[in-house]
């Protein structure tokens, strides 16, 4: 990646009128890490017992693949007791915990503004291709497919855009809405 800056005289360290472009690793950050609490070990959850339940209280036909039947208040009463074991060992370690320390936290390194340097801090190896403009089969999509359940899946409605023109309309997303 390239960015035009005010590089001469003060290396991008003052805001003016570009007037040169600058090798920039925009993806080339460190990190602080934060351990979060050891939840896997200190509360461990039973996911064989309750594909056990689930699988002697419910009907199964693998030949034709489907389920019914399926102990839905037995799963949310397993799933409630586990949050409630969570619960109760996050308020016993520390009550004011925040979700990073529960969970870890990956920061950014902030480094003081410092002047640009005149390349960036790794070789290139090799130029596979070069463009004026991404071709289509290079570019990210978003697809949203909408179906009915009658008589298996119909789709009647499919959105397919690249995700550039999905981020760029503030209204486009509301199709999901």
């Amino acid at each position: 990646m390239v960015t035009y800056v005010d590089y001469f005289p003060s290396r991008g360290m003052k805001e003016s009128v570009g007037d040169s472009w600058i090798p920039k690793g925009a993806s080339f950050k460190q990190y602080d890490f934060t351990e979060g609490m050891n939840l896997k070990d200190q509360v461990p959850f039973d996911a064989e017992a309750l594909a056990n339940t689930i699988q002697t209280k419910s009907i199964v036909n693998e030949t034709e693949g489907w389920v019914q039947n399926v102990p839905q208040a037995d799963i949310e009463a397993q799933l409630e007791n586990f949050q409630t074991q969570l619960k109760t060992y996050i308020e016993n370690q520390n009550p004011d915990a925040t979700v990073g320390e529960v969970l870890g936290l990956q920061e950014i390194k902030i480094l003081p503004p410092r002047p640009l340097a005149a390349g960036v801090p790794y070789n290139r190896i090799i130029t596979s291709q070069t463009f004026s403009e991404v071709p289509n089969n290079l570019r990210h999509k978003f697809k949203y497919s909408l179906a009915t359940e009658s008589m298996g899946y119909t789709i009647f409605l499919v959105v397919e855009t690249f995700t550039q023109a999905v981020n760029s309309r503030r209204d486009a997303i509301c199709l999901i809405c």
